[in-house]
């Protein structure tokens, strides 16, 4: 449940999830902190070779929750009864004057 709750955690903020090393990044340290305050999670952090915290892990939980998250609004579409959509385009102008959205 952890893992998923950090994950949750990165993701809402927008913090990037690895550093410069595998070991180094956001996910794992956060993980490594929430040991400290549980120490049932101490055997998974230092396990070697911990699959659950690679990088392509990272990636299904995301996959997974932004899934969950596309559901929900698909849902919440369906059940009203009226439903209007809008999209605001933010538009900017590169250093060459290309138009950028």
């Amino acid at each position: 449940m952890v893992i998923i709750e950090n994950t949750q955690l990165l993701g809402r903020q927008g913090i990037a999830f690895r550093g410069h090393d595998e070991c180094e990044g956001n996910f794992v340290q956060l993980f490594k902190l929430r040991s400290k305050g549980d120490h049932s999670l101490v055997p998974w952090v230092d396990r070697k070779g911990a699959h659950y915290l690679s990088p392509s892990s990272q990636n299904e939980l995301l996959l997974l929750m932004s899934l969950a998250i596309q559901w929900d609004i698909m849902s919440d579409i369906h059940v009203s009864n009226y439903f209007t959509a809008s999209i605001i385009f933010s538009v900017i102008n590169d250093c060459l004057l290309r138009l950028n959205l």
